[in-house]
């Protein structure tokens, strides 16, 4: 008897040091499938340690958790009414200066987009919810910071495009234009001089407007949205940004250029990835019969092949006429017409 008081009392002092719940605001505010299908997994490993978690997203959670609370933005940005599919197929986009615009014009949007639904509002209007830990999508959605300065609790970002200028001067560092290359281009760290000119023309262009015109712009939103509930004046996001405690990057040192780094940037490339399924056994086959290998080919989740104009569809379809490998080509309906002999498309691959 005396020694189940002593196992009862061991388990009550011990539960503390490995039953820790604690409560998180997680949100991703920006409507792309492909950007939630990587999130999701950080959400699932958090609800599988106990902690109680609040989700603001686009996107229902594929199964019930009673440790999930859904705040679904709803209905969800339709980005195409603004930034047509076809234009980005016609490559209208072509300058990294209009990209870097596009983001921020989209980052905008899709922020005041879900700031403005009803269920978003009610929380930012809340006086009795209490979070322990904020969690948000590092991409182009700082007025979100403003739910930290509200909820007075820690911030970690997730970055799921990778590493960007503006992550390495929130952590306090100046990046090395030389040899570190803008995020929207593909030079490695062995530049030319008149690369690392581009880059460093790109990199300035990018930190002065992001200071003078983006960020202003974030700052009125969290202005105008959490003005009346909260007390005193609201701290300036490019603040909030240096106080994110931890951010998480879609990043491996592997696969991207050398770059210098700080304790609270942490690479977790491929921490989505999972234990291995079998496949479909028509793609095994196609896989097995592949003597020269396989190509797969996608343009994502928010693009569609299918809104591709024809013209491009006959080059490309004859550009890999003349591969000797097999294509996979992840396209949404059989629309498509003839297919060279080495093609094989799918609406969705595994």
């Amino acid at each position: 008897m005396q020694l189940q008081w002593i196992l009862l009392l061991l388990t009550a002092v011990l539960m503390p040091l490995t039953c820790t719940s604690y409560r998180i605001l997680f949100m991703g505010p920006f409507p792309a499938p492909s950007h939630w299908m990587w999130m999701e997994h950080f959400l699932k490993d958090l609800l599988q340690r106990g902690h109680q978690v609040t989700t603001l997203t686009n996107h229902p959670a594929k199964q019930t958790h009673p440790n999930l609370t859904e705040i679904i933005i709803d209905p969800k940005l339709n980005i195409a009414e603004h930034r047509p599919r076809e234009n980005i197929f016609k490559m209208h986009f072509t300058s990294d200066f209009e990209n870097l615009q596009m983001y921020w014009h989209v980052g905008l949007l899709s922020s005041e987009h879900a700031l403005n639904d009803p269920k978003v509002k009610t929380l930012i209007a809340s006086k009795d919810l209490e979070f322990d830990l904020v969690i948000l999508e590092q991409f182009y959605h700082e007025s979100f910071l403003m739910f930290a300065h509200k909820f007075k609790c820690p911030i970690v970002t997730l970055g799921t495009l990778g590493y960007a200028d503006n992550m390495d001067h929130a952590m306090g560092l100046l990046t090395p234009w030389s040899i570190v290359p803008h995020l929207l281009v593909s030079y490695t760290d062995e530049m030319t001089f008149a690369q690392r000119a581009y880059n460093t023309y790109l990199s300035i262009y990018d930190a002065l407007f992001r200071s003078w015109y983006y960020i202003p712009k974030m700052q009125e939103m969290a202005e105008r949205h959490f003005g009346g509930y909260i007390e005193g004046p609201l701290p300036h996001v490019s603040d909030l940004e240096k106080n994110v405690s931890l951010m998480l990057i879609n990043s491996h040192r592997s696969t991207d250029v050398p770059r210098p780094s700080m304790p609270g940037l942490i690479d977790v490339a491929g921490v989505h990835i999972k234990k291995t399924k079998p496949l479909p056994a028509d793609l095994q086959e196609f896989l097995d019969n592949s003597k020269h290998g396989v190509i797969y080919f996608s343009v994502g989740s928010y693009m569609k092949s299918t809104d591709m104009p024809q013209e491009k569809i006959s080059l490309i379809l004859d550009a890999f006429s003349q591969l000797k490998q097999n294509v996979l080509w992840k396209f949404e309906n059989s629309s498509i017409g003839h297919l060279p002999a080495n093609v094989k498309i799918q609406s969705w691959l595994p």
